[in-house]
């Protein structure tokens, strides 16, 4: 995921979500488990630009995982629940509901 506008600067200074990457998947790989490479990553990229950018992220071993088929995007828009009341305020804020 990128911004729609590079506000804080060119390319990583404004942010990049990679929420799953994978390269290769599937090739020999004589580090990997199994012997095939599938490594998969989330990484966070902000800061600067390359090279000088922040990158937070995980990397695993999906050990046979299979990503080859069709997949869809589910975007969640969450109220309250257990992470919500464990940071900041304790909760959300109900004053000003119902949204839109």
């Amino acid at each position: 995921m990128m911004p729609e506008k590079e506000i804080y600067g060119l390319k990583h200074a404004s942010g990049e979500i990679d929420i799953l990457e994978t390269v290769n998947l599937g090739v020999p790989c004589k580090a990997c488990p199994g012997g095939r490479e599938d490594t998969v990553l989330g990484t966070l990229h902000f800061g600067k630009p390359p090279q000088g950018n922040v990158r937070k992220g995980k990397e695993i071993h999906a050990h046979g995982a299979h990503f080859d088929q069709p997949f869809h995007l589910i975007l969640n828009l969450a109220f309250g629940g257990g992470l919500a009341e464990s940071r900041g305020f304790g909760g959300i804020a109900t004053d000003d509901f119902p949204k839109r």
